[in-house]
């Protein structure tokens, strides 16, 4: 049986590699923490403003174009 060859990467022969990719589970829930936060402090202006936000303005998570476009320069 022949011993087994760790593979090597790219033109100079790397021992390892990496790969770094983004999560993208739920894109529109970046609200849902620190609304709760707010309800749970009692802070009811701060969790209305949340509110308000989430149903009028794109959730901060839901950059999806943004990351590709950045990916795209890199």
């Amino acid at each position: 049986m022949q011993p087994l060859q760790p593979r090597r990467w790219g033109d100079l022969g790397a021992k390892f590699a990496a790969f770094i990719s983004h999560d993208v589970d739920n894109m529109r829930s970046a609200w849902k923490a620190p609304a709760k936060a707010a309800l749970q402090q009692r802070q009811f202006g701060r969790f209305g403003k949340l509110l308000w936000q989430h149903l009028t303005q794109p959730d901060a998570w839901d950059n999806l174009e943004a990351v590709a476009a950045q990916v795209a320069r890199l």
